[in-house]
């Protein structure tokens, strides 16, 4: 390979380079501007939307799930009734 060819093939990559580059730009900036339009919509809307109103209540949402331990219920088998109760509370 002499210099010719070599600085044909430097020039060729840098032209493909150039291409991919503008490309991923113009990509990118749709994203970024996706992105803007959907945070603006979403802070338009009501944090939580339902069909109906089972599931509303006055107090706030929780950003983080906490969850309890059935352990702590000492759930029992109940055999009235045949289902599981805490324990102490049994069907008469």
């Amino acid at each position: 390979m002499n210099e010719g060819d070599y600085l044909e093939l430097v020039n060729d990559l840098k032209v493909q380079y150039d291409s991919m580059k503008e490309r991923y730009q113009k990509r990118i900036a749709f994203l970024e501007q996706n992105n803007k339009d959907m945070k603006i919509l979403l802070g338009k809307m009501h944090p939580l939307r339902f069909a109906t109103n089972q599931f509303c209540s006055p107090r706030p949402t929780g950003r983080i799930g906490v969850y309890g331990s059935t352990h702590s219920l000492h759930l029992m088998h109940c055999p009235v009734c045949s289902r599981t109760h805490p324990q102490g509370h049994t069907c008469a």
